[in-house]
């Protein structure tokens, strides 16, 4: 995401979050002559667009005006906060930086403090800059145009804690005054919200998938379902109280479909991976390729029928081809070495039968390196031996398509 990179700068260019934090305030009231403050106006605030050219990011300046209404000496901290508005509630908007957040939330904070003691009927008779928010790096509930509200309150310095999750109730103690903007922002990412939902409609259907490459040897083994029974009580257990029983719920009716449509007409996956493109990120999608590696290794056999059938899985779902061949690889060492004489070897290694005879062979002596390097770091003699019978299945084909080859290098007289 874009944000990460802008993290990275923020934490390499400028030396961690202490000297970023200085960065903000650069070109503030903490840099400019202190304000003038006697007698006066109600207080207010708003906001003005900015840049920061170090970070090449659009900026909301937060500024304030007028009367600080304490009723005794205190020193004070200006607390900014950006909640969305744009359906009911005002839930916070999110940041993904610490030094940015609330000290026991993840939601947007910036800290002000002013170094000094204020008397009531003190006042700012200018605009002072108390705040700054960087729009495109809030993470709000829900992706689209939405209305965030930037709220700034005074609160009395050391009770900067009773505003949680960017709320804090009118006449709180300790809270002096709190006033508000809206902007307007198209976010085009996710927003928190949906990436919960999105995660557990994934990891729903993962379990369509997974039953289909169950069914791919045309039966539904023991250990198989076992293994999608342990996906959803992990699902479940790390849910929430409230939600466990309806992910427990809708797992279960879809195992039922699956099984029932696996025994009939044939499970149907082409919805699912399209709606996978639609709602997964690549790492709900890792998951998903993980759960039907699991089912495919369950019983301690590799069957080409569901290798050939991941690998179309790892395709329509824009995995790189390198990252489903090292899943494959950690899923054969902890298969059997012992081969079905029915299977297709070249089909379970990957070899994709459109290849010519050169590409088959790059691949194999690829493939070969590749295995013969891990012989040298396995201790365990299971996976040695599943290693070694890889690498005599290697050699073998590999020999038949070098004799292929040379004998089309052969100059007929």
């Amino acid at each position: 995401m874009e944000w990460l990179f802008v993290l990275l700068v923020l934490f390499l260019y400028f030396g961690g979050y202490k000297l970023i934090w200085k960065l903000i305030l650069a070109g503030s009231s903490a840099s400019q002559e202190p304000p003038v403050l006697s007698v006066a106006p109600n207080p207010t605030m708003q906001l003005s667009d900015g840049y920061e050219p170090k970070l090449n990011l659009p900026i909301k300046i937060v500024q304030f005006k007028g009367k600080i209404p304490l009723t005794e000496p205190s020193k004070i901290t200006f607390i900014t906060s950006a909640v969305d508005i744009t359906n009911e509630g005002a839930p916070p908007c999110l940041f993904p930086f610490d030094a940015f957040q609330e000290k026991r939330t993840l939601a947007f904070q910036q800290r002000f403090s002013m170094d000094r003691v204020f008397n009531p009927g003190d006042y700012a008779n200018d605009w002072i800059r108390v705040g700054t928010v960087f729009p495109s790096l809030l993470h709000p509930p829900f992706s689209g145009t939405r209305t965030v509200q930037i709220v700034l309150r005074i609160i009395k310095d050391g009770q900067e804690e009773i505003v949680k999750s960017g709320y804090c109730k009118d006449g709180t103690p300790g809270m002096v005054w709190a006033g508000a903007r809206n902007f307007q922002i198209d976010f085009k990412t996710k927003g928190y919200v949906e990436e919960k939902k999105n995660r557990r409609e994934a990891a729903i259907l993962a379990i369509t998938l997974a039953m289909a490459i169950s069914s791919a040897d045309g039966r539904f083994d023991d250990e198989e379902g076992e293994v999608i029974q342990d996906w959803i009580k992990k699902h479940v257990n790390s849910a929430s109280p409230s939600e466990q029983d309806s992910l427990k719920r809708d797992m279960n009716t879809t195992v039922e479909k699956a099984f029932q449509d696996g025994m009939s007409t044939g499970i149907r996956t082409d919805q699912v991976i399209v709606r996978l493109n639609e709602i997964g990120d690549k790492s709900s999608k890792f998951e998903v390729l993980e759960l039907c590696f699991e089912v495919m290794s369950a019983n301690g056999d590799m069957n080409p029928d569901e290798v050939a059938l991941l690998k179309a899985y790892a395709d329509l779902l824009e995995l790189p081809k390198e990252e489903f061949q090292r899943l494959m690889d950690l899923h054969a060492l902890n298969t059997s070495a012992n081969t079905d004489p029915a299977n297709d070897d070249e089909r379970l290694l990957g070899i994709d039968p459109s290849w010519d005879v050169s590409e088959k062979l790059v691949f194999l002596r690829k493939e070969f390196r590749k295995w013969n390097s891990r012989m040298a770091t396995l201790s365990d003699p299971e996976q040695r031996q599943v290693a070694q019978h890889r690498l005599d299945m290697i050699g073998r084909i590999r020999q038949k398509y070098e004799n292929l080859e040379n004998s089309h290098d052969e100059i007929p007289f």
